[in-house]
């Protein structure tokens, strides 16, 4: 699967780890305000394209799906933005700066028949996959 990143700021290094242990996953392309923020985060990650203007991003890699790692204030207006393109969103946490407005980002995702989703930071996934068997049984 291809995908891209919005945001290069402290949280991306870890997400995009944490991609990389995924199979077939590929990050192609990542948007950043900042282009030297996002060029540095790319050569360090094997991203070979780097944009300062989301929608450019969208257009010309058109990825599978969209990790939006920036700060809450702008999560709305990307998760909107991949959502008007059709493509799936992944959005860290907190995903909303209300649930109002995560509700409204959760709505358009549904009828722009983008799928939506918010992710735990990294520790909390950790803790997880340690607890699972408490939900799931035991291996």
């Amino acid at each position: 699967m291809r995908f891209a990143v919005f945001g290069a700021g402290f949280w991306a290094p870890y997400q995009l780890a944490a991609w990389g242990e995924v199979p077939g996953a590929r990050c192609v392309a990542l948007y950043n305000r900042t282009p030297a923020r996002a060029e540095n985060l790319a050569q360090g990650h094997g991203v070979p394209a780097v944009f300062d203007d989301p929608e450019r991003l969208l257009c010309e890699t058109q990825p599978d799906f969209v990790d939006v790692i920036t700060a809450v204030e702008t999560h709305a207006q990307f998760v909107r933005l991949a959502a008007a393109h059709g493509i799936p969103v992944v959005c860290q946490k907190p995903m909303a700066t209300s649930l109002a407005e995560a509700e409204s980002m959760v709505d358009t995702c549904r009828r722009e028949l983008a799928l939506a989703g918010a992710s735990p930071p990294p520790q909390v996934r950790a803790r997880l996959r340690r607890h699972r068997h408490t939900v799931s049984g035991p291996p």
